[in-house]
Formats: structure tokens, C-alpha cells, sequence
């Protein structure tokens, strides 16, 4: 991921699909869960993919992963960010030919 997660700032995630022998596997689709955690006097949205959050929400399609393996997206983190609060992304493929694909968590909270 670059830049890493700041306030106000956005970054470019790549995520790499790989079988369970490390060879890239293309055309998979790539989804994601992201729990909110939003205890502050603020109402943070957080952008990922293009779509705003500011509470929990399961099931998003990225897309599909190109011939190299890989799918980009971006997550936007506004700016300010209340002390406690952020968010967890669970980044996960669908089962593609018997080959399951493990999962990938990114996480912000501000401390």
C-alpha cells in the first residue's frame, strides 16, 4: 500500500491473488467487508473503491484480478479522525477452481 494510511490522504492497495503453490491466479473476483468503528464526536466517512462508509457493510465486489494476478483500488481516510476510531477491511476472493484464496485484513484506528 502507498502512501501508508494518514488522515486526509489517499492510498493505492494492490492486492495479489496467489493459489495455495504461489501462482498468480487471474480473472478472480475480489470482494471486501469493512467494520466501522466510530466512537467519537465525529462522523468519519472512509472511502474505498470510490464508495463511502461510515458504518459497517459486507459484500463489496472490487473486481476481477487481471492476467498478472492483481487488482488495485484506492482508500481515502478523511481528515480529522477522532481518537479510537477507524476502520477494519477484510479483503477476500471467491473459490476458483478448488483453489481457495486466504484473506487479507487492513486496519486503521487512530490511537
Amino acid at each position: 500500500m502507498e502512501p501508508a494510511l494518514a488522515e486526509g490522504e489517499t492510498s493505492e492497495v494492490t492486492v495479489t491473488a496467489t493459489d495455495q503453490q504461489d501462482n498468480l491466479v487471474s480473472g478472480l473476483e475480489i470482494k471486501y467487508d469493512v467494520s466501522i468503528t466510530n466512537e467519537g464526536p465525529t462522523d468519519e466517512e472512509y472511502q474505498i473503491d470510490g464508495d463511502s462508509y461510515d458504518q459497517n457493510s459486507d459484500d463489496h465486489l472490487i473486481g476481477e484480478t487481471e492476467e498478472d494476478g492483481t487488482i488495485t483500488f484506492d482508500i481515502a481516510l478523511p481528515d480529522p479522525v477522532d481518537n479510537g476510531d477507524g476502520f477494519e477491511l477484510t479483503i477476500r476472493g471467491n473459490v476458483l477452481d478448488d483453489r481457495t484464496i486466504q484473506e487479507e485484513t487492513i486496519t486503521y484506528s487512530k490511537n
